[in-house]
């Protein structure tokens, strides 16, 4: 049984040679076997057997079958309803949850009365019995073998009937189950587990029968549940499925993109290594929406507010707001990745350690391509300009003043960012009216003309939306910060940054990094590494951005270091009590005017600022300096605030000036 058949041949045609025809028909409803019985009454075709697809009758049957004997299929195949001249599914089949083509039984024979038309018999591609031996691996019994071609050969034939749709895999846990290897691999972990081996199949054929259905997002230390997943998309992948999967591991809450996770591109990279598949290539995608309506939500869990549970009232809800427009969204394909020139040719049998910096540095570079090429929306650069000055509103004008650099940066990078919509006034005001309808920017229209702010208490949401560009930026503004130190210092002050920062960003390896930052710096100042007073510098640069890119994570940086600064050195740290201490703490230093904004207060970026911690041992239980070190990491923080101030300052004069305002 193989390709596709559009239509039965003649009879004849399936017997010239004399040989047995064995005819297979898959379960059926009593309508179903009424057409095939009608249908073989009519001379399409004359077995020597119709017999089910499963059960011992098959079995006796191809024992006592010579190799010359036919094997064939049949079942019947329902169309879509005809709408207009074409048959397709209807906004009807979607409300009444019954799928057209597969209706159930208590409806079939209606249909058959009505419209009999929608009834057609499908055929798959004969095989013999001698070629079904020779693709048989050998595994599992061969009655289900011949059973799981059956139906995938009847699925062809039927795609060639109805049109070709998504494909999905089909006979899935029966596949990998008859595999030798996965058989060895059951037994060795039956045998590691203390179970049978009959247990151990059981518990692997449920969760390949979960699989099928939904990948689940963690498994901790479930063997038999990785091994289960490992095959499965090794079965995938041999099979050229196409693979989808969100490699951070779950929707980000501050609006750039998480750290990825390893799990599934491990057992990609696996496949291909053990040859399963010839290579796979990593195709990064960015998707970028204008505004997100949950984007509120999210905002309010890291400021401490519970998560909403997820009912039928929230779902309802949901349904209603996506009937609103609020923008555009971008998907954006990066250059893809050969995993087969990516990772080592031993793979996770070779050397471990190779093979998992490979793997590291194959996700860091999804990630950097997928920045690459995200687009800087006309949100995200209203928001970044709005953000940066604080509680000040802004006159339409001011606004796009103050954008102007921004937008000329991004242009002379000949990075990807929207034009036309921010080159109007009638553009910008319509992206300030879009979010002032989402509560985001408040609009005062009492004076002589409207003035715009970010609205009270909207803070993270609008910082959502500018975090997802300003990672374009973040050359410039660590360029920044590096000039306002020694001269002679400067290279170390860069990779210091690189440090501070990578849990928050990605940074490309030391030597393109240093190449892109040199880049950066030659746009201030060509003589830069030669000039004293890097605050000269950056008073003569039009554009500043080292405080709006990089405020609100230094903030939570520094609340996570003074919090650790006050603890006494033997004392553990629990992650969610010390976060919520965090954001306690750095809530009252917010209304004492020592953070920026309400955007540092943000749970995730706590989250990461104690990544950094732990990175540089300071969680303890430590030596005898922990706590002078942890003084140390503070005191570096607060000199990095003082510096992002004076940017700030500096950037302001210059913003005050463009945009007509007196100090």
């Amino acid at each position: 049984m193989g390709g596709p058949q559009s239509a039965p041949p003649a009879a004849g045609n399936r017997r010239a040679g004399g040989e047995a025809l064995v005819l297979l028909a898959g379960p059926a409803s009593a309508a179903e076997r009424v057409l095939v019985s009608r249908w073989l009454r009519d001379g399409h075709l004359r077995p020597s057997a119709v017999l089910p697809l499963d059960g011992p009758g098959l079995a006796r049957s191809l024992d006592r079958a010579v190799p010359e004997t036919v094997v064939t299929a049949v079942r019947v195949a329902w169309l879509p309803r005809e709408r207009g001249g074409e048959r397709r599914v209807g906004w009807s089949d979607v409300l009444s949850q019954v799928n057209p083509r597969r209706p159930p039984a208590f409806w079939q024979g209606r249909i058959m009365r009505r419209e009999p038309d929608r009834a057609r018999m499908v055929v798959a591609e004969p095989a013999t019995v001698a070629a079904l031996r020779g693709r048989w691996g050998g595994t599992g019994s061969f009655d289900q073998f011949v059973s799981r071609q059956a139906r995938l050969a009847l699925d062809r034939s039927e795609r060639a009937l109805l049109g070709e749709r998504y494909k999905v895999p089909k006979e899935v846990t029966e596949a990998i189950e008859d595999g030798p290897h996965f058989r060895a691999e059951v037994a060795r972990l039956a045998s590691q587990l203390g179970l049978t081996e009959q247990e151990a199949m059981g518990r692997a054929e449920a969760d390949l029968d979960s699989l099928v259905a939904s990948i689940r997002r963690s498994f901790g230390d479930d063997e038999i549940y990785k091994l289960a997943l490992r095959e499965y998309l090794g079965f995938l992948l041999a099979k050229r499925f196409n693979l989808e999967w969100y490699m951070e591991g779950g929707r980000s809450r501050t609006g750039k993109l998480r750290p990825p996770r390893y799990g599934l591109l491990a057992y990609v990279a696996e496949a291909v290594a053990r040859g399963r598949a010839e290579d796979a290539w990593l195709v990064p995608v960015a998707i970028t929406y204008d505004q997100l309506r949950e984007v509120s939500a999210m905002a309010a869990e890291q400021a401490g507010a519970a998560k909403k549970a997820e009912g039928l009232g929230w779902l309802a809800g949901y349904a209603r707001g996506q009937l609103v427009r609020v923008g555009a969204v971008r998907v954006r394909f990066a250059e893809p990745i050969s995993l087969r020139a990516a990772v080592p040719p031993g793979g996770p049998d070779g050397d471990k350690d190779a093979w998992r910096l490979a793997l590291q540095k194959v996700a860091f570079e999804v990630a950097v391509r997928i920045n690459r090429v995200t687009p800087v929306t006309a949100t995200a650069l209203v928001t970044l300009a709005l953000l940066g000055v604080r509680d000040r509103a802004l006159t339409l004008g001011q606004v796009r003043a103050v954008m102007e650099p921004l937008r000329g940066y991004l242009t002379e990078r000949e990075l990807p960012h929207s034009r036309e919509i921010l080159e109007s006034d009638a553009g910008v005001r319509r992206v300030l009216g879009t979010l002032s309808q989402q509560n985001v920017v408040t609009v005062y229209a009492g004076g002589e003309e409207p003035v715009y702010a970010i609205d009270r208490g909207q803070h993270l949401v609008a910082a959502f939306y500018r975090n997802s560009a300003i990672h374009h930026f973040l050359d410039r503004a660590v360029a920044e910060m590096v000039l306002l130190s020694h001269p002679a210092d400067r290279w170390d002050e860069a990779m210091r940054l690189r440090d501070q920062l990578k849990f928050e960003f990605f940074f490309p390896d030391k030597t393109a990094y240093r190449a892109v930052l040199q880049a950066e710096l030659d746009r201030l100042d060509p003589g830069w590494e030669t000039v004293a007073d890097g605050r000269a510098v950056l008073e003569r640069s039009d554009l500043l951005v080292a405080n709006r890119v990089l405020r609100s994570f230094v903030d939570a940086q520094l609340v996570v270091a003074e919090r650790l600064t006050a603890r006494p050195p033997g004392q553990p740290v629990a992650e969610k009590q010390f976060l919520d201490e965090c954001r306690g703490v750095g809530q009252q230093m917010l209304l004492q005017g020592r953070l920026h904004g309400p955007e540092s207060l943000s749970r995730e970026l706590f989250a990461s600022a104690l990544q950094l911690a732990a990175n540089l041992d300071l969680l303890g239980p430590g030596g005898d300096d922990l706590e002078q070190r942890r003084r140390a990491f503070a005191g570096r923080l607060h000199e990095d605030v003082a510096r992002l101030i004076l940017i700030d300052e500096i950037d302001a004069a210059g913003r005050r000036e463009a945009i007509g305002v007196e100090p």
